[in-house]
């Protein structure tokens, strides 16, 4: 009677009161195998996740035979962290239990935040086998499947989930919104826009296929509903929303001469620098233009023509007027054609006895798609075996096997770039290349504003600003591209590099 009053409460969400009762059964009968089951799945819930790995160790002590408990426990593992563990847990569950596709998904899950990509696509397939209708497998399957850029098998099993949620499960927008994503990774991006408009019809509210479409239509060239649509990225969470100022939004039809404008940054480095070609149009309008802009580029940016003032996050803010968002002035502006193509900041340049090239080959490991667009050094270095040519790493990070590949590299400048502050100092420092050779991050955006030559290296699909057209871009007139000709493929990439550089 106890137990199912317990069960009631849990079921109704009330933890207290049904951990409470759950405990008190335990007190009786420490071996009560459906209170140390609830009770950890209560504690789990409540945060309280060291009790509940200490009661299902001895669930799994007691009933050593119990895949539900094994499964428990990893899920618990799971949640403290200890990944590692939970997969001995969930593979154990799988032993027991051949016919368990719920622990089949959770050791395919911790196996993918393990980064073991082909183990974690092999156990959600024993998930699917098990339950051919299992939405939640067939999305993470496709995950998995776009990090081992199996880009058409990745595809297939997100259209899997679309056929077999029809609405009901995991959420429709959500499956529609992978499949427009796989088929723009393979740069299929006419096909991609049927499903993101099914999903806003699915999900009226939602802002990310809102926002995908937008980037789909800018990598098109369709830069009226484009940036129509980008504006869905300020409802998107973590983005930094214009209700928290109560200054209104400049829609750019006010006459703003003599007030005061404030421009924000609210993307990543390379976005503002690309937006940054729209300061001087709004200097135009006879405002005072006061920036807020990253740490990294407030050296930078202060030298702009117009400016009046720059400051970054967490400095007072003077007084304004209205204010905009860097990534909104395309779609303020309305300017016929886009601005700045030949480079807008300005620094002098020092030439070198020799020619001199740039080279970036990795960029912040913390963005998502940085698996697609960062080249592994073992593959870059090919890059060194050209004669003549004096290369200055522009890599201010290294990523852990780097060290040891780049100790066996002579024709590399490593110390330049530790020299460097702030973007002001890496700009400085590009003017004195020749060229420059970069994967797409902050340094192809910054040596285009500045109108130095350089070649991007880019992955079969790349960021919306570097279009579709094979070797140039609307953006940067000094870019040239160098794009994978099938995905993961930095080797053709490389070898192209070296024979136009050679």
């Amino acid at each position: 009677m106890v137990f199912e009053q317990a069960v009631a409460f849990h079921g109704r969400g009330q933890l207290a009161e049904a951990g409470s009762l759950f405990a008190a059964i335990l007190e009786h009968n420490a071996g009560h195998f459906p209170s140390l089951q609830r009770l950890a799945a209560v504690r789990r819930f409540q945060g309280r996740l060291e009790e509940s790995r200490e009661l299902l160790a001895r669930a799994v002590e007691r009933f050593p035979d119990s895949a539900d408990a094994q499964n428990s426990l990893g899920n618990t593992l799971n949640a403290l962290g200890r990944a590692d563990e939970a997969v001995t847990a969930y593979r154990r569950a799988t032993q027991l239990r051949a016919d368990f596709p719920e622990a089949y998904l959770n050791l395919a899950n911790s196996l993918k935040e393990l980064g073991q990509y082909q183990d974690a696509a092999a156990a959600y397939r024993e998930a699917i086998a098990r339950r051919p209708d299992y939405v939640e497998a067939h999305t993470n399957l496709g995950v998995v499947l776009d990090r081992l850029h199996r880009l058409e098998e990745a595809l297939a099993s997100f259209r899997a989930a679309v056929d077999f949620d029809g609405g009901a499960r995991l959420g429709f927008s959500l499956c529609l919104n992978n499949v427009g994503l796989a088929l723009s990774a393979l740069n299929r991006h006419e096909e991609a826009l049927e499903f993101f408009e099914r999903a806003r019809a699915a999900e009226p509210e939602a802002a990310e296929p809102v926002f995908n479409e937008g980037i789909v239509r800018l990598a098109m060239g369709d830069f009226e509903r484009g940036w129509r649509d980008y504006e869905a990225r300020l409802r998107m969470p973590g983005r930094r929303v214009t209700s928290e100022f109560a200054q209104p939004v400049w829609d750019g039809k006010a006459d703003i001469s003599g007030k005061t404008i404030l421009l924000h940054a609210e993307q990543g480095l390379g976005d503002t620098i690309l937006f940054a070609r729209y300061v001087p149009e709004v200097v135009k309008t006879g405002a005072r233009v006061v920036l807020e802009v990253q740490k990294p580029l407030a050296g930078l940016m202060s030298g702009m023509a117009g400016v009046a003032q720059v400051v970054t996050p967490g400095e007072a803010v003077p007084g304004f007027d209205l204010h905009a968002s860097f990534g909104s002035l395309p779609g303020i502006l309305g300017v016929p054609a886009i601005p700045g193509r030949d480079g807008y900041f300005r620094v002098s340049k020092h030439g070198g006895d020799r020619r001199t090239v740039g080279v970036c080959w990795a960029g912040n490991p913390k963005y998502a798609l940085d698996y697609r667009r960062s080249v592994p050094l073992g593959i870059f270095s090919r890059l060194f075996g050209v004669e003549g040519v004096r290369f200055v790493s522009l890599q201010k990070d290294w990523r852990p096997d780097d060290e040891g590949i780049l100790a066996g590299i002579r024709n590399l400048d490593l110390g330049l770039i530790r020299q460097v502050e702030g973007l002001a100092d890496t700009a400085a420092l590009l003017a004195r290349m020749d060229l420059v050779i970069t994967v797409d991050t902050v340094i192809a955006h910054l040596a285009g504003a500045l109108g130095k030559p350089v070649w991007v290296l880019l992955p079969f699909s790349s960021y919306w600003v570097w279009g579709r057209r094979a070797e140039d871009c609307d953006w940067y007139a000094s870019a040239r591209l160098f794009r994978q000709k099938k995905a993961g493929d930095w080797a053709g990439v490389l070898e192209r590099v070296c024979l136009g550089l050679g």
